[in-house]
């Protein structure tokens, strides 16, 4: 009877144990397990610092120099002394929108590549938040251009005051002249010399602003110019500028504009007057 033979199963062959580490990489990597997770929260809280000074601005605190803010040209509704010219091609004056109560029609008109025409208000107010007083040192009118070509459409003036009466003393910067003028019961009392200034020597302290007001007068050209204004603060002389700003003359011809109160008195109305500008500052034809 044959045999089967069927071979006993290999026995396996034992692995030979394995060395052992060096003490180093032992203590490296119990070391790093530490370390990597130590390290990811740190950048992770530093990228968070980081993202948080982005999104949120640091204050600085109030800035401690001269604030000139300027109002202009219409003082207030109740202004009669500043019209406004709107330069040819510019929006109708049936496009301006004279109920606007928050803003006054003729600061509108500026506000469309519009000037001043003949006289227009300028209403400064300096102020500072530093500790520090300021000194003015000199504020004055630095004309950038002149011309007599240019050409408008229309003037809109305000005969009709909301009550008050007139300041008979006023200051104003003469473009034509280039210079400073004081007025006093319709009286020229003060003159500068040429490109000089009236507000030498005025004080700016926290908490006590300087206000001025100024008739400014273009009666021969058209003039685009800004406002230059020195101060000293401490042993620092410093300048600022404002604008640029339009101021108009010098035309003839162009068709003249009222702004009533409504007769309802609920609102304005837009009343032609009929008569056309003269050449200077002497009236209307």
């Amino acid at each position: 009877m044959a045999r089967r033979l069927v071979r006993p199963p290999r026995r396996p062959r034992a692995e030979a144990p394995a060395a052992p580490q060096p003490w180093w990489k032992r203590w490296w990597v119990r070391i790093a397990a530490v370390a990597v997770p130590v390290a990811v929260a740190l950048v992770t809280l530093a990228l968070t610092d980081v993202y948080g000074l982005l999104k949120t601005k640091v204050s600085a605190g109030p800035p401690s120099g001269l604030k000139a803010d300027a109002g202009w040209p219409a003082a207030d509704g109740c202004d009669l002394v500043t019209a406004a010219a709107m330069v040819k091609g510019g929006p109708p004056i049936t496009e301006l929108d004279i109920d606007d109560f928050e803003k006054d029609p003729r600061t509108l008109v500026t506000e469309q590549d519009g000037a001043s025409w003949q006289d227009g208000i300028l209403s400064l107010t300096f102020s500072t938040e530093g500790a520090e007083a300021i000194s003015i040192s000199a504020v004055r009118p630095h004309i950038l251009g002149r011309s007599t070509t240019v050409s408008y459409d229309w003037v809109l003036r305000k005969t009709t005051s909301c009550g008050g009466g007139d300041d008979p003393s006023f200051l104003r910067f003469d473009l034509d002249k280039n210079r400073l003028v004081s007025i006093e019961g319709g009286k020229e009392k003060v003159r500068s010399e040429e490109g000089g200034s009236l507000l030498t020597g005025e004080t700016v302290k926290k908490g006590s602003p300087l206000y001025a007001n100024f008739d400014v007068r273009s009666c021969t050209a058209s003039y685009t110019w800004t406002l230059e204004i020195e101060y000293r603060q401490g042993t620092d002389r410093k300048t600022t500028a404002l604008g640029p700003f339009r101021s108009a003359g010098g035309v003839e011809g162009i068709p003249v504009y009222d702004l009533k109160p409504s007769e309802s008195g609920l609102g304005r109305e837009l009343v032609d007057t009929g008569t056309v500008t003269e050449a200077g500052c002497g009236g209307e034809g």
